[in-house]
C-alpha cells in the first residue's frame, strides 16, 4: 500500500511551528510495510489545498491530511476539501453533542464557532478524537481512501492510533515481510565520521536499511532489517548490534534509543550511586535532564545553581581567593565545586559545570565556549576543559550531554 501525508498549516509553512506529525506518521505507516509517496505542506489556503489533493489523489491508495480542524476562521480543511471534491458539508448530530458534552465535563465556555468542528463532507464518517474536540473523518474518493485528523501531535497520534491504523490494517493487512529495528545514540563523533564508521561496520546488504538522524548534540542511528523470517530479521540485527558496539565503543551510549540520562539512571540505580550537582554556565539544565526521568528521586540528591561568584563562595564555600587568582571559570574552580557539592550532599558522585556560554564575556585566553565539567567520587576528580563553538543555547546544551557522558565514564571503572 502507497500513502502520502498532506499537512495543512501557516504556521508550519512559516516555520513557527515544528511539523512533527508527518515523521510520526511515516514511522508507524512505514513500521507496517506500507510505502510513503510523498509528504506535503501547505498553507491554510483553499486553492493550495485543493491543488495538493488533487495532486495526491492520483498517486496514492490512502491519504493522511493533518491540520486546520479547529474551530478558528483559518481552520478551513474541511471546507476546502469539499469544495475540490465538489462536494458539499453537513453537521454531525452525534458529533456536535459529544463536542458539548466535552466542554460541560471540562466545565469550558461553549461560543457557536465550536460546533464547526462537527462538520463535514458529504460522505464523509466521522472519526472520534479521543483527547481533544476536533473530530476527524475518513473520506473514499475515486478508490483512494481520504484520513482527516487534527493538527495538534497528541490528538494526531491518539485518532491514528485509535482509528485510522486498525482500518488500514483490517483493509491492507501487514506486510509479510517482518522488520527488526536497532536504534543507536551516538554521541562525540559527527555525522561524516559516524557514516564512514558505518561504512568500515560492513552492514550493507540486502533487506538493510540505515537512517542518521542528527538530533543536537546527538546522532540517532536507525537501522531496520526486513526478511520474511521475524528470526532472520532478528539475527541479523543482533550481529549488527554486536559489530557497532566493538566500533563505537562509549560513543554509542544507547541500543534501545534510550537518552542518555536514562542510561546513566539504569546505571546509578544498578550500582547503588547517589549523585549532586553544582552548575554555573549550564543554568540547571543538568539538573533538569537528570530529573526527567522517572524515578531520580533514587540518586538524585540535590542540585545548585550557582551563577555568580558570590552564590559559589556562599554555597559551596569556594574560596574568595581561589576565584580571584583563578577566575570562576578554571579547572580548579570546577574541581572544587564538585567536591564540595558532594560532600555537602552526602552523595557519593559530584558533577559541576562552570563556563563562559557566550555571546560575550570571552577573553583570548578563555574565549566564549570555555567549559569546565568536573566529576568526582570519593577517591578521584576528573575534570576536562571544552572549547565549544555554538550559541548560547547549544553551548549550555553540549555542556549537560558532556557531563552527563563524563559521569558514565566516572561510573564504568567503578
Amino acid at each position: 500500500m502507497r500513502a502520502s501525508i498532506l499537512i495543512i498549516g501557516n504556521e508550519i509553512i512559516s516555520g513557527r511551528t515544528q511539523d512533527t506529525n508527518s515523521g510520526m506518521i511515516a514511522r508507524e505507516i512505514t513500521a507496517r510495510g506500507w510505502s510513503i509517496g510523498s509528504t506535503l505542506a501547505v498553507g491554510d489556503n483553499y486553492g493550495e489545498i485543493g491543488n495538493a489533493l488533487s495532486f495526491l489523489l492520483s498517486k496514492n491508495e490512502v491519504i493522511i491530511v493533518g491540520g486546520g480542524l479547529g474551530p478558528t476562521a483559518d481552520d478551513i480543511t474541511t471546507e476546502a476539501i469539499a469544495r475540490s471534491l465538489n462536494k458539499t458539508t453537513f453537521s454531525d448530530e452525534k458529533s456536535l453533542q459529544w463536542i458539548k458534552s466535552l466542554f460541560l465535563a471540562r466545565n469550558l465556555p461553549w461560543t457557536e464557532n465550536n460546533a464547526k468542528q462537527a462538520v463535514f463532507p458529504t460522505g464523509a464518517i466521522p472519526l472520534e478524537n479521543p483527547v481533544g474536540s476536533a473530530w476527524g473523518y475518513m473520506l473514499a474518493e475515486n478508490g483512494t481512501q481520504i484520513f482527516v485528523i487534527p493538527g495538534p501531535p497528541s490528538e494526531a497520534e491518539a485518532m491514528l492510533q485509535s482509528a485510522v491504523l486498525p482500518w488500514l490494517e483490517k483493509k491492507f493487512g501487514m506486510s509479510k515481510m517482518f522488520r527488526e529495528v536497532l536504534h543507536v545514540g551516538v554521541f562525540g563523533i559527527s555525522e561524516a565520521r559516524l557514516d564512514e564508521m558505518i561504512t568500515e561496520a560492513d552492514i550493507a546488504e540486502e533487506g538493510i536499511s540505515v537512517g542518521f538522524y542528527p538530533h543536537f548534540p546527538e546522532i540517532v542511528l536507525l537501522i531496520s532489517a526486513f526478511s520474511p523470517s521475524v528470526v532472520v530479521a532478528q539475527k541479523k540485527i543482533a550481529a549488527i548490534r554486536q559489530r557497532l558496539h566493538a566500533l563505537l565503543g562509549r560513543n554509542a551510549f544507547s541500543f534501545s534509543g534510550a537518552r542518555m540520562e536514562e542510561e546513566l539512571a539504569v546505571e546509578l540505580c544498578q550500582k547503588g550511586l547517589t549523585l549532586a550537582t553544582a552548575e554555573s554556565c549550564s543554568g540547571g539544565l543538568l539538573g533538569d535532564r537528570l530529573t526527567d526521568v522517572h524515578g531520580s528521586s533514587q540518586y538524585f540528591l540535590s542540585g545548585v545553581v550557582c551563577y555568580s561568584n558570590e552564590e559559589k563562595i556562599r554555597l559551596l564555600g569556594i574560596p574568595p581567593s581561589l576565584i580571584a587568582e583563578k577566575g570562576a571559570v578554571s579547572e580548579e574552580v570546577a574541581r572544587l565545586m564538585a567536591e564540595n557539592v558532594m560532600r555537602l550532599s552526602g552523595s557519593t558522585l559530584g558533577v559541576a559545570t562552570t563556563g563562559i556560554a557566550g555571546p560575550a564575556g570571552g577573553t583570548p585566553a578563555k574565549p566564549v565556549g570555555t567549559v569546565f565539567i568536573a566529576v568526582c567520587d570519593k577517591e578521584v576528580t576528573v575534570c576536562r576543559r571544552f572549547s565549544f563553538r555554538w550559541d548560547r543555547r547549544r553551548n549550555k546544551i553540549i555542556t549537560a550531554q558532556y557531563a552527563l557522558a563524563m559521569l558514565r565514564e566516572m561510573i564504568a571503572v567503578r
